[in-house]
């Protein structure tokens, strides 16, 4: 796969990742237990694009600067 389609993997988790904050916003002050899950799927979601744009790397074009 090259860049290009890891790019469009990588925008596809990122807007996941978009929706999910404002999900993890509307539960920080009285659900703590979502607000925690979510922030954990958001953080496993950053590594998953860091992943990614270490392997669009390797025909370098990475997209991430």
């Amino acid at each position: 796969m090259d860049a290009k389609e890891w790019s469009k993997m990588a925008d596809k988790v990122a807007q996941v990742r978009t929706k999910l904050y404002k999900v993890q916003e509307d539960h920080e002050e009285f659900d703590t237990e979502v607000y925690s899950e979510v922030a954990f799927i958001r953080r496993m979601l950053l590594l998953t694009l860091e992943s990614i744009d270490k392997l669009a790397k390797w025909d370098d074009k990475g997209w991430m600067k």
